[in-house]
């Protein structure tokens, strides 16, 4: 791989997918008027609050930077990846205050619920699948190895200290049923965020 940054950010798409296949399966039973994982719900939601903001979405933003300082042309038409990401902290909102009013009150929150965590996979879906296809081949492309080794060596300092703290926090639900996931694929990560869980 050409870059850290960029293993890592596909490694961390690959976590969130799972995450979202996750949610699917709880909103399949909301969905069947079953009972769906309170916790994992609420720590789904709570790593998408946290995660991409902290770890993910700064690597992104540096690179897009460097891009558009390297290929300004090339990089215009990803100049909505801030925008991307203010729109899906909406849908993320949405979905959080869905979740918490279906683990409060079931009965009279689940087609919020289903509203909420539907638009939130499909714009999470849509969103990574757009980054992978458009954003990090054209930084593929366009930026050199110089430009790959000081991104890399701008994140390590800024996102080691905080991957310390985000591991003693943990989701422990999250990643017991990830766990399970990451035996039985051998080209899976072995944390949510590539790091040992």
């Amino acid at each position: 791989m050409v870059s850290q940054a960029l293993d890592d950010l596909r490694t961390e798409h690959r976590c969130m997918s799972k995450l979202l296949d996750l949610l699917q399966g709880q909103v399949r039973l909301v969905g069947e008027d079953r009972q769906p994982d309170g916790q994992l719900l609420l720590e789904i939601a709570e790593y998408f609050a946290s995660f991409p903001d902290l770890f993910h979405h700064p690597k992104e933003d540096l690179i897009l930077r460097r891009l558009i300082a390297r290929a300004p042309t090339d990089a215009e038409a990803l100049q909505h990846l801030e925008d991307e990401h203010e729109e899906g902290g909406r849908e993320l909102k949405r979905f959080m205050r869905a979740v918490i009013r279906l683990v409060l009150d079931p009965e009279a929150a689940t087609d919020r619920f289903l509203s909420a965590a539907l638009a939130f996979m499909d714009s999470e879906r849509r969103h990574m699948a757009w980054e992978e296809e458009s954003f990090f081949s054209a930084a593929e492309q366009a930026l050199l190895p110089e430009d790959w080794a000081e991104i890399d060596a701008r994140l390590k300092c800024f996102i080691e200290p905080l991957r310390k703290q985000e591991g003693r926090t943990g989701y422990k639900r999250i990643n017991r049923v990830v766990g399970q996931w990451r035996s039985r694929s051998p080209t899976a990560p072995s944390g949510l965020d590539g790091e040992p869980a």
